[in-house]
């Protein structure tokens, strides 16, 4: 758009929209019979338009009424444009002055074009000194290569990228950043990276330190685990060797149960000090060298019993894989004990299952001589029965016995999580 001339016959200079000069609220054209008085100064004086009185014909007033108008209407719409890109260039100005993180902008080559106050605060630099610098010159030796390969490489991308690098202060110090940049483009051609850098550095020192920490308490647990372990295998070794000294079968055999027992649970210990999840114990491989031990133990009446296993992967904290391994070795004893008396073969099966609700379910089936009728397992006397009923309850879970060709138990529950147990033990 252009201003229209002036209906006078001198035209008057142009006012500029952008000076902001005082406006009238209405358009405004002066008429004057002083031919002194400059065209100019009546413009930037807030009029729309002059005419000399002594050439005032009602036709020129019309023409200067209109272009007045026009004028006025012209010169609003720069205003109102003019005070939205002040306010816009103020919002800017206030978020690039005031961003805790550097801002910057580097051309081509990597020279500091532009930067905000926190690029001085983070360099130690003077912005006028930093500005005379390129990004490689405060880079830290270091990363250097790294720096200058990365900023070749974004010259031929069009999206934006975020890079973890480090620069030395102007004291020295290392300074570890988080830099987001975005490549500015024009013809197709990168004219700018503006880029936006976190100083890092203390939340990658607490990350090592937390790493350290946890490395430290990794070991710890091992260690502890493994002292379980071995304490419990001289518990183990004790009942054997009492056990020998003794010459009732009945008191040995107790002595042998026992032993079993404490055995499931070092096991527990072993494979937790063996895994690199100290949280959890793969349950399958657990219960693959539970079962292998037991059957190794009690070979004398499992000799001609087969063991059979059907075993998913299954992780189980540290909280359910104790009682889950004791049950599990009950279960098993109480087959190679009392499901294949009178007989010279046998058939024993495991299962370990999870379905998609998250429910663990384990079963041992025999197909030995089966339960007697009628009896009712939660009221047998057997103390490895009685076990199995106070671990299913630890467990949450539910066992269910069916009795056919042979027994099966069915045991189902809900895995715990290691918070479960803290807050348990905290109430």
């Amino acid at each position: 758009e252009t201003m229209p001339e002036p209906a006078g016959e001198t035209p008057a200079p142009r006012n500029n929209a952008f000076e902001l000069a005082p406006m009238p609220p209405c358009p405004v054209v002066v008429i004057t019979g002083s031919n002194t008085l400059p065209g100019q100064a009546l413009i930037r004086a807030g009029a729309q338009d002059y005419i000399g009185k002594s050439w005032t014909t009602a036709p020129g007033l019309l023409r200067a009424v209109e272009n007045a108008i026009d004028r006025f209407a012209l010169l609003s719409k720069y205003r109102r444009t003019y005070q939205k890109l002040q306010e816009s260039e103020g919002q800017y100005r206030l978020l690039f002055d005031k961003n805790p993180d550097g801002v910057f902008v580097l051309d081509a080559s990597g020279r500091f074009l532009i930067a905000n106050p926190a690029c001085e605060t983070i360099s130690g630099y003077p912005l006028a000194e930093l500005l005379q610098k390129t990004f490689m010159e405060v880079c830290a030796p270091d990363q250097l290569a790294k720096t200058l390969d990365h900023l070749q490489h974004q010259l031929g991308k069009p999206s934006c990228a975020q890079w973890e690098t480090a620069l030395l202060r102007k004291d020295g110090r290392r300074v570890e950043l988080w830099v987001t940049e975005e490549p500015l483009r024009s013809l197709g051609q990168l004219t700018v990276l503006h880029c936006t850098a976190k100083d890092v550095t203390e939340r990658n020192h607490a990350e090592k330190r937390i790493a350290a920490s946890l490395r430290e308490k990794e070991v710890m647990l091992k260690e502890i685990h493994h002292r379980v372990k071995n304490n419990m295998q001289v518990i183990s070794s004790l009942m054997d060797l009492q056990a020998d000294g003794l010459d009732d079968p009945t008191l040995r055999l107790v002595f042998a149960e026992m032993r079993d027992r404490v055995r499931s649970m070092a096991l527990v210990h072993e494979k937790l000090y063996q895994s690199d999840n100290l949280a959890q114990v793969d349950f399958d491989g657990y219960a693959q060298s539970l079962l292998g031990s037991l059957w190794r133990a009690h070979a004398n009446s499992a000799t001609t019993v087969e063991l059979k296993l059907d075993l998913e992967p299954v992780p189980l904290s540290i909280v359910s894989a104790i009682p889950c391994g004791l049950l599990l070795n009950e279960l098993a004893i109480n087959a190679l004990k009392h499901a294949f008396r009178g007989r010279t073969e046998g058939e024993v099966c495991v299962e370990l299952r999870s379905d998609t609700e998250g429910r663990v379910r384990l079963s041992l089936r025999d197909n030995g001589v089966g339960m007697p009728a009628g009896q009712d397992w939660r009221r047998s006397p057997s103390l490895g029965l009685q076990l199995v009923r106070l671990l299913v309850e630890q467990l949450g879970g539910a066992l269910e016995v069916k009795v056919g060709v042979g027994t099966k138990f069915e045991l189902s529950f809900m895995p715990a999580k290691p918070e479960q147990r803290e807050k348990e033990e905290h109430e």
